[in-house]
């Protein structure tokens, strides 16, 4: 049960990729999902019907994977709970425990050297087939983008900062409102809304961004900042949610109630002893949603009606070009703002709580 839902997302994920397929993926036939896309871009308004049958349809291969992983799962516990319950200690899942950690290393391995690609890519002048290494580097890849690359960083940035902050300040809205009913003895509404907050994760973007378009232009908010950082919280606000759980829901409430003891009401003891003890997974959490913001693709052309740039359309966009050159310092300049967030959240912790070791764990 634990693993249910990162599985499922995982899955619904894998179906529904559009960016990453036309990056990586066949050209011809392309996935669904690309496929959906190219319709409901077309110039011929009547393939973007076809393209609202092609989402419903995708919508519908989801549920039904979904749905078929949910009965392998009850299989599987069934016949599970059988062979723990039979009083042997033999697993037949321990043939495939070796094999995790060289899995896991490959898969390392492979990210290490796509960045160690993406290095010498931005950086060549000349790499000539068939030969292993450039002949010759220079930096001009990087001077002749870094005036481009200024606006597509900063709208990727702020969009970003926004939906995190956004998101950390719903999010622990909900933990709050979670905690006051359990001291009233009430049902938790939160619990049996969860769903709600992970079906973003569940449904296939396709499937209703095209939908959202259609309400926004109706209201004439399209290609606006707002509606902009909206679905980015639409997609940030689950991982926000689900970095902070545990963490939150863990603290210890008897520092509250001693700082209301000492230093007054609750509201200044939420904001100098509960937020000063949770900074350090709040700034990762919103590490994580920022992120997931500068990640996403079909949102913001979506939503942004292409008047906005970010970094990640751009990258998508020159990965479909014949310089190599160019779209790796693209590539490079997307992790490294990825990357910052991340950073972020590791050092301002550490020059907040330089004088309280116990505080940096």
């Amino acid at each position: 049960p634990m693993l249910r839902l990162p599985l499922l997302a995982v899955l619904a994920y894998s179906l529904s990729v559009v960016d990453l397929a036309y990056i990586i993926g066949p050209s011809l036939p392309p996935t669904l999902a690309v496929l959906i896309d190219r319709w409901f871009n077309s110039p011929e308004i009547s393939n973007r019907f076809i393209g609202a049958a092609g989402a419903l349809l995708l919508l519908f291969v989801t549920l039904v994977c979904i749905g078929s992983a949910l009965a392998l799962e009850y299989v599987i516990s069934k016949v599970g709970s059988r062979k723990i319950l039979d009083g042997r200690r033999a697993s037949p899942f321990e043939l495939f425990f070796p094999t995790g950690a060289p899995y896991a290393l490959v898969l390392l391995g492979v990210n290490i050297f796509s960045i160690i690609a993406l290095l010498l890519w931005s950086v060549t002048r000349t790499w000539r087939f068939p030969h292993f290494f450039p002949s010759r580097f220079s930096l001009s890849n990087w001077t002749t983008s870094i005036n481009q690359l200024i606006e597509p960083c900063w709208v990727s940035g702020l969009a970003a900062l926004l939906s995190c902050v956004l998101a950390i300040i719903i999010v622990i809205g909900c933990f709050e409102n979670e905690q006051k009913l359990a001291r009233a003895k009430k049902a938790s509404i939160s619990q049996r809304s969860l769903w709600i907050i992970y079906l973003p994760l569940l449904i296939p973007q396709i499937s209703f961004l095209f939908g959202i378009q259609v309400v926004l232009v109706f209201f004439h908010l399209e290609g606006t900042w707002a509606a902009l950082v909206w679905i980015h919280l639409v997609f940030v606000l689950p991982y926000v949610f689900l970095t902070l759980a545990t963490t939150y829901r863990s603290y210890d409430q008897r520092y509250s109630y001693v700082g209301k003891t000492l230093c007054g009401g609750p509201l200044r003891t939420f904001f100098r002893i509960k937020l000063f003890i949770l900074a350090k997974p709040i700034l990762f959490s919103m590490a994580v949603g920022f992120g997931v913001s500068i990640a996403q693709y079909l949102p913001t052309l979506y939503v942004g009606a292409g008047r906005f740039t970010t970094i990640t359309t751009e990258t998508v966009s020159l990965a479909s070009g014949s310089d190599r050159r160019i779209m790796a310092v693209y590539a490079l300049s997307q992790l490294a703002l990825a990357l910052a967030g991340y950073l972020t959240a590791i050092i301002l912790p550490a020059i907040m709580f330089r004088k309280r070791q116990a505080m940096q764990n």
